[in-house]
């Protein structure tokens, strides 16, 4: 039986750390959203953000590599989601050039920790 509690502790994980990061600074750029996004894309955003680092948790977890790989894709594919999400935003103005390429770089990083944690997690089943 391996899991991630096997090596660390999941709270100290980067893969980890890195996605409450990208959580917070969702949670940051959706405050200024417009008010009739309430329960469009400010919650839809917030729910997916919160997806990564939670999946990541329950993944870790688990017992069985492969139960733990199962969260991760979850995760890797909340990441996906959230990129278009904030594709959406920008089409919509909601946040400005800038703020786009400054959430794509941090979901860039996330994307590749996560995709390497699948890549360690796939090499133990």
């Amino acid at each position: 039986m391996e899991n991630c509690s096997n090596y660390k502790e999941y709270t100290e994980l980067n893969v980890w750390l890195k996605s409450r990061e990208l959580v917070n600074l969702i949670y940051q750029i959706t405050t200024n959203f417009p008010q009739n996004e309430a329960f469009g894309l400010i919650i839809q955003m917030r729910r997916c953000a919160v997806s990564i680092p939670s999946n990541i948790a329950e993944g870790c977890g688990r017992n069985h590599s492969k139960d733990t790989l199962q969260f991760i894709y979850i995760a890797r594919g909340s990441v996906y989601e959230l990129e278009t999400q904030t594709y959406i935003s920008f089409d919509q103005k909601y946040i400005n050039e800038e703020t786009l390429n400054i959430v794509l770089d941090l979901i860039s990083v996330n994307k590749k920790l996560i995709n390497g944690f699948i890549n360690y997690f796939q090499k133990k089943i």
